[in-house]
């Protein structure tokens, strides 16, 4: 059982534009022990009507371990209808080999539906398989998100939302229950 804690701040620079940060604080042996740190930092451009482009790079600080880095391209697709929004990416993750730590680079296809309500919850589901690239060639890892949204205002926005992990093709497996705050 790990948690992921987390406080986002976004900019739009223009209409089309707009940038963010997140520092990111892991807790994991059943929520109890710190685990590492990361801070999150991107551009977002509109590209067309319901696409989008991200650039995002995240910096681990992973303590008695060595830090990492992680650079991500995302390709992302946004719609709503009557009750429904749609959201996707299909994002590189290309992870730097830093310090004789060699990372996994990833493909990875991130599907949710957001359930549209009159009220401030917005409950929602999602699914992530990850496809490992550096000559692996397969299906690794998927993630499982139900979550909740609640709009606390028009600037701010809570989100609670659980992730089941498992791996596949790998020995010896993992699953993890991760608590995003």
């Amino acid at each position: 059982n790990i948690i992921w804690a987390s406080v986002k701040l976004q900019k739009k620079l223009d209409q089309k534009t707009s940038v963010f940060f997140a520092p990111i604080l892991r807790l994991n042996e059943d929520i109890s022990a710190y685990e590492k740190s990361s801070i999150d930092i991107a551009i977002k451009r509109k590209i067309l009507k319901d696409f989008s482009l991200q650039f995002l790079a995240r910096t681990w600080f992973v303590p008695d371990a060595g830090d990492r880095q992680f650079l991500w391209l995302d390709l992302s697709y946004a719609k709503s209808f009557k009750k429904l929004k749609v959201s996707s990416y299909l994002r590189y993750h290309w992870a730097l080999d830093i310090e004789g730590r060699t990372d996994a680079d990833f493909l990875r296809w991130k599907a949710n539906l957001f359930f549209l309500t009159k009220g401030k919850l917005q409950p929602f589901i999602g699914i992530e398989p990850w496809f490992r690239l550096n000559g692996a060639g397969e299906l690794q890892r998927v993630r499982y998100e139900p979550g909740i949204n609640y709009k606390i205002n028009k600037a701010l926005l809570l989100t609670a939302k659980y992730w089941w992990e498992e791996s596949i093709n790998l020995e010896p497996g993992f699953k993890f229950n991760i608590y995003v705050i």
